[in-house]
């Protein structure tokens, strides 16, 4: 599995693009277009780029590898919006992130090829 940590703004959500395109992997991430736009300004298309809910709705057909874009963002956003709790931001270790993605995705963990995930340094 790639894992792209570090700082905001240090081209982490690029090398997943190149990732991407050298792949063939589809992208989850919050915003599609945004991330269309973000790829087409590097000179790259033809890129699947999956909104969270999309994704969590197929899981049970996606079979394929895949790459999610801010990784914390989209454990939030999963126990935000499927579990009822309202929790709001919760500070995550990269291992009980880890832990609680394997959960969710359950056997499609095996199919994650990669994340980009922002460094907080009080965190790690």
């Amino acid at each position: 599995m790639i894992r792209i940590i570090d700082g905001c703004s240090t081209g982490k959500t690029k090398k997943l693009i190149l990732l991407a395109e050298k792949h063939n992997y589809p992208i989850v991430c919050s915003n599609p277009l945004a991330m269309k736009y973000k790829a087409s300004a590097y000179g790259v298309r033809g890129i699947d780029f999956i909104d969270y809910k999309t994704f969590i709705h197929q899981t049970d057909t996606l079979n394929e590898p895949f790459l999610v874009d801010e990784l914390e963002d989209f454990v939030i956003y999963w126990v935000e919006n499927m579990t009822d709790c309202g929790c709001g931001k919760i500070n995550y270790t990269h291992q009980m992130l880890e832990e609680d993605l394997e959960a969710l995705l359950d056997n499609k963990y095996d199919f994650l090829a990669g994340y980009t995930l922002t460094r907080d340094d009080n965190e790690i």
